[in-house]
């Protein structure tokens, strides 16, 4: 017996789409494709060398092994799946910054736009991506562009269809009276979900009400015949004389008389009706993994997402900020400056000073040690009104002694850096752009510790006020813990960090880095303290 073509068609189509991942398959969004090894391999059959299977409009996420970045005009990140080096992801469109924070060989979780999928002659799968967006903690984390994309293609398929006289409903269309009710997987709860908005219902045009669609709908069929809650989408059109949502309100509750009070906006929304009558909007975010840090929508910048620090570690202890476990890029790649070449490297966690060593600080351990106080004292004592300042023209010898007497010690200007940018390794503590009411920048003289506002980390005045000791040699780059510049013994310039009260804009830049001899002391040149989280 001969298969009909359009049966074996039917049945290739069926296993593009339709992945062999268990996860895959239970995603409450079509829209959706988890690209795995396994996956890969179930549309292998339908990929003969030098041709290509098309796969538009479909938000792609997973997880990968970075290799290398390629192209010259546009340039992408090579990922393979698992240990298959014959079966690659490449994503493009990545902003241009992190193209360049990927580590060799380390696992990314990526998202964007499951363009094509292909086969080389060489034997090798790849599969294209792009709109993409890069995150180091599990979740399905897609760039605003790669939604609206799919998005306005789901609008133009659900047009031509209407054009043609054919309209497909979309998947998520709440079944008519005819159809039951389809119930959901019992290991698969409507809660543990990503209530994405589906695109598909946001594009129908407003229907007129039929007579069948006014009919109150019996309880029995109304409701799951099992114990689980199922959420409804029901398509909300919003009208110009609705009052706004107050800021106070919140969205899951419901004005008197049934009504819900909704956002302001212009576009529409899905309501989702519980079993218990209450509604609620769907969450705009596709991901699965919760974020704690709200993120603008507008925002065409993904947000690389650190991983959080473990659960035994406290954010602060003894005046002291936690920076977590992460990655941080030293050096440059920019012709007008010398500390090259750019590179990433990873840090264990550890804690810093909240504030620079202030003479207040630097007096005690003076008074407890009888070591020789810095030049513009005078008789043993700091000038008045500056208790609260950082103190200065102390050298590297003498701030190390201090780390010791606090049970701390200096830390190395790796660490400096990161705890400097901040998770988001911004140009200056507080963002990327110079800003002089940010920071004691220009005004050649210090300020009192934590005059100006702290960076993400939660620590003041990594920029300007006055430049601090690191442990480190002043060594060329690339940095390495293991080439001898944390020798606490070993003779040589030390490295300065952060940018004074008496720097530019240019100087002021978290990654610039100065030498200083560990006797030498500057009225610029101040310090703080470090120690292991463990």
């Amino acid at each position: 017996m001969e298969w009909p073509k359009s049966c074996i068609a039917g049945l290739l189509l069926w296993a593009f789409w339709a992945p062999a991942d268990s996860t895959a398959q239970a995603q409450d969004n079509p829209q959706e494709v988890e690209v795995t090894v396994d996956w890969i391999r179930a549309i292998e059959p339908e990929l003969t060398s030098g041709t290509r299977l098309e796969s538009y409009d479909r938000l792609a996420f997973g997880k990968g092994r970075f290799l290398r970045i390629e192209g010259k005009s546009r340039k992408s990140a090579l990922f393979s799946l698992g240990n298959d080096s014959k079966q690659l992801v490449r994503l493009f469109d990545l902003p241009p910054f992190d193209l360049k924070l990927f580590s060799s060989g380390r696992e990314y979780y990526f998202g964007g736009v499951l363009s094509k999928v292909e086969r080389s002659q060489a034997g090798v799968i790849e599969a294209i991506i792009t709109y993409s967006n890069l995150s180091e903690v599990e979740g399905r984390f897609y760039s605003r562009q790669a939604r609206e994309f799919v998005e306005r293609t789901e609008q133009i398929k659900q047009r031509n269809q209407a054009i043609l006289g054919k309209p497909v409903p979309p998947p998520s269309t709440k079944p008519s009276a005819e159809t039951p009710p389809v119930k959901p997987p019992a290991a698969a709860p409507p809660a543990a979900t990503p209530a994405a908005t589906p695109p598909a219902a946001t594009t129908q045009p407003e229907a007129k009400p039929s007579s069948r669609a006014e009919a109150p709908k019996p309880k029995e069929e109304a409701e799951d015949a099992d114990d689980l809650p199922r959420n409804r989408p029901v398509l909300k059109r919003r009208v110009g004389d609705e009052p706004e949502q107050s800021a106070t309100t919140s969205p899951q509750e419901s004005t008197p008389g049934g009504r819900v009070s909704q956002p302001a906006a212009d576009d529409d929304v899905v309501i989702y009706r519980r079993r218990d009558g209450s509604r609620r909007p769907a969450s705009s975010s596709p991901s699965s993994a919760p974020s704690s840090r709200s993120e603008p929508e507008n925002s065409d910048r993904p947000v690389l997402r650190r991983k959080p620090a473990s659960v035994e570690e406290k954010k602060e202890v003894d005046g002291m900020m936690l920076v977590p476990e992460g990655s941080v890029t030293l050096g440059s790649d920019q012709p007008d400056d010398t500390d090259k070449p750019l590179h990433r490297i990873e840090l264990k966690a550890f804690y810093i000073d909240k504030y620079e060593v202030t003479n207040e600080d630097y007096k005690q351990f003076c008074d407890a040690t009888a070591r020789t106080v810095p030049p513009y004292w005078t008789a043993k004592n700091f000038p008045k009104g500056l208790e609260k300042h950082p103190v200065v023209q102390v050298s590297w010898a003498d701030a190390v002694a201090y780390a010791r007497w606090a049970g701390k010690r200096l830390p190395t200007e790796a660490e400096w850096e990161r705890a400097a940018k901040g998770p988001n390794s911004y140009r200056y503590a507080y963002g990327n752009a110079f800003d002089p009411h940010k920071a004691n920048s220009g005004t050649q003289k210090t300020s009192a510790v934590g005059s100006y506002p702290a960076n993400e980390f939660g620590l003041f005045d990594m920029t300007g006020n006055a430049s601090e000791w690191t442990s480190s040699l002043y060594l060329p780059y690339p940095y390495s813990e293991s080439d001898g510049r944390e020798d606490p013994k070993a003779a040589g310039a030390r490295t300065v960090r952060g940018g004074s009260h008496s720097s530019s804009a240019q100087g002021a830049r978290c990654l610039v880095r100065q030498k200083e001899l560990p006797d030498h002391g500057s009225p610029l040149l101040g310090f703080r303290c470090a120690r292991d989280a463990n």
